[in-house]
């Protein structure tokens, strides 16, 4: 009987320590394995990106150098690159475009559902025009997004650590990713987990 309660106790304590692994980087939880992970990966990445840091961007039209930034819930951010917007009129036409394209320097940057440290590149540009002519108006839009873990050169940032909940558990480990969008089209996007696994998808 004591035999099989030490047997019990070691079987038990292996299952919790599988379920809540160390990712070899600090963290705790599960490395990216699969596609679904990897899609969880990219999701969080962009809200991250649209439920956050583009409303810090777009609030001022500037060229950023080193302008740090605080996560909601604690680390900093360090931003470089630009963001601008223009727009014209006429009797007979308009157009606005902006343009933001930002590398941004992470450092235990914690939102409500990420922790993350690393470097990435945001890049998101819209254009859009309307014309009008006595036979009516006509309008057009272009658009473009990306996230990714190299810049405008194709350089490597290296890995990102990111750290957050799903429905499926805790996701922790080191990734890379590239992925992009024109238009109203699909993303794609690659993620690369810290063992090298590459996950292709489109959303």
């Amino acid at each position: 009987m004591k035999k099989l309660l030490i047997y019990t106790t070691i079987a038990l304590t292996l299952l919790l320590t599988a379920c809540s692994k160390d990712d070899g980087t600090g963290g705790k939880g599960a490395r990216v394995t699969n596609e679904v992970a990897a899609r969880a990966v990219f999701q969080a990445i962009n809200t991250l990106w649209t439920g956050t840091l583009r409303t810090i961007i777009t609030a001022e039209q500037k060229k950023f150098q080193n302008q740090e930034v605080q996560g909601p819930k604690g680390g900093t951010a360090i931003v470089n690159g630009e963001y601008s917007t223009t727009s014209s009129s006429s009797s007979n036409s308009s157009r606005r475009s902006s343009y933001i394209d930002v590398i941004i320097s992470f450092q235990d940057y914690q939102t409500e559902s990420l922790k993350i440290t690393g470097k990435l590149r945001f890049f998101d540009t819209s254009n859009s025009r309307t014309a009008c002519s006595s036979s009516g108006c006509a309008s057009s839009s272009h658009s473009r997004h990306a996230y990714n873990s190299e810049d405008g050169s194709k350089v490597s940032f290296g890995t990102s650590h990111l750290q957050f909940s799903t429905d499926g558990g805790m996701i922790s480990d080191d990734i890379l990713i590239d992925s992009g969008k024109s238009d109203n089209m699909s993303w794609y996007i690659t993620v690369t987990n810290g063992n090298n696994e590459a996950f292709q998808f489109t959303i």
